[in-house]
């Protein structure tokens, strides 16, 4: 079997959330594996935690995206002002990116 991509997961508990599924669609890929989730909420964290069955949580997204180094960033907030300096910290770091709302306004 082919290596696993590293899927890391922004969602923000109560500013957005995690969209619709986007979090959790990346648990019906055999190809992928979740490897990290980053919330600012804490309570939202450990939610997002067992939803996703990983241990490696992270309030900033930015260590998410440092220490977790996933292949993919599933950027799941619906709040439009957050998605910008994601979308551009995921790809300086040559990270492929998934977001399903507008970039930014």
């Amino acid at each position: 079997m082919a290596a696993k991509y590293r899927v890391g997961v922004i969602g923000h508990t109560g500013r957005g959330n995690y969209g619709h599924g986007i979090d959790t669609v990346w648990l019906e890929l055999p190809q992928c594996e979740i490897v990290g989730v980053a919330d600012a909420d804490e309570a939202g964290r450990a939610a997002a935690a067992k939803r996703l069955k990983t241990d490696r949580v992270y309030a900033d997204w930015r260590k998410l995206l440092d220490e977790a180094k996933p292949d993919i960033v599933a950027i799941c907030p619906r709040w439009l002002d957050q998605h910008r300096d994601m979308v551009l910290a995921a790809a300086e770091r040559g990270m492929h990116i998934y977001m399903e709302k507008p970039m930014c306004r």
